[in-house]
């Protein structure tokens, strides 16, 4: 267990050896840590700059991370499926904030709403499972969904979300 609040820690092929860096909460948030190149930081135990494994500890997203990145193209949360890291009912206040933002660059609205239907596509799954018909929850997510339906169709959203959350605002699938 590493001795920080927020780490990184690589270990090494050649030796087995595992080092860990702590990290301020934006650097792990993003995940500006340099894994190769010249400023990699070598084995601690055999100076190798060989690498089998990297890892790291994710930080609560802020408000103030979020609108950092929703303001700049070159910062990321995770390199491929943010919207599904994104989507969860605590960001909820934080990314409806974000798409009425001005600021917010149009391909992180993309991420944005894509991650309100995965919303909609995950409590649908809970909601199966627990055999209930219905969700406050599910329901409010909806509403902004119907309300921003012409800014939707502009975004890209997994076929399999959209089979699922599509239809519940009234849209086609093809859209």
């Amino acid at each position: 267990m590493p001795p920080f609040e927020y780490s990184i820690s690589h270990t090494c092929s050649v030796c087995g050896n595992t080092d860990y860096f702590e990290v301020s909460k934006r650097e792990a948030a993003f995940n500006l840590i340099p894994y190769n190149g010249k400023d990699q930081i070598p084995c601690s135990n055999c100076g190798s700059k060989e690498f089998k494994s990297w890892g790291g500890s994710t930080p609560e997203l802020s408000k103030d991370l979020f609108y950092e990145w929703a303001s700049n193209e070159n910062l990321s949360f995770l390199s491929q499926d943010e919207d599904i890291f994104i989507a969860d009912e605590k960001y909820y206040d934080i990314i409806l904030e974000l798409i009425d933002d001005k600021n917010t660059l149009p391909s992180k609205k993309q991420e944005l709403y894509s991650a309100l239907c995965v919303m909609v596509y995950d409590e649908n799954i809970r909601m199966e499972y627990d055999n209930v018909t219905s969700s406050p929850f599910q329901t409010k997510v909806l509403m902004e969904l119907q309300k921003r339906q012409l800014e939707l169709v502009k975004c890209y959203v997994y076929d399999y979300i959209k089979d699922v959350v599509y239809p519940l605002i009234g849209l086609d699938k093809l859209q």
